[in-house]
């Protein structure tokens, strides 16, 4: 079966699970979807706060910038509470 997914639906598909994502990997994270400018919807871990909300901008220093930027992988340090989304 070759069935391709388009950007569309793997976003659909990643709203959808947010909130079970980090059950799923079994993972004490925060995890976040955002369309470019935007964030969509967000779920905090049990120690991990993202401090963001749906509809917050995503700031252009932000490791998640950087990410859509590049198209690779981008982390940064959360320290003392803050975070580096917004």
């Amino acid at each position: 079966m070759d069935s391709k997914v388009t950007g569309k639906e793997l976003m659909e598909a990643l709203i959808v699970i947010t909130p079970w994502i980090a059950d799923i990997l079994q993972v004490d994270m925060g995890f976040a979807v955002t369309d470019k400018e935007k964030f969509i919807i967000q779920k905090d871990g049990k120690t991990v706060k993202l401090n963001i909300s749906p509809g917050d901008p995503v700031n252009p220093k932000s490791a998640m910038a950087e990410a859509m930027k590049t198209k690779k992988y981008a982390s940064k340090n959360m320290n003392n509470g803050r975070n580096n989304f917004n």
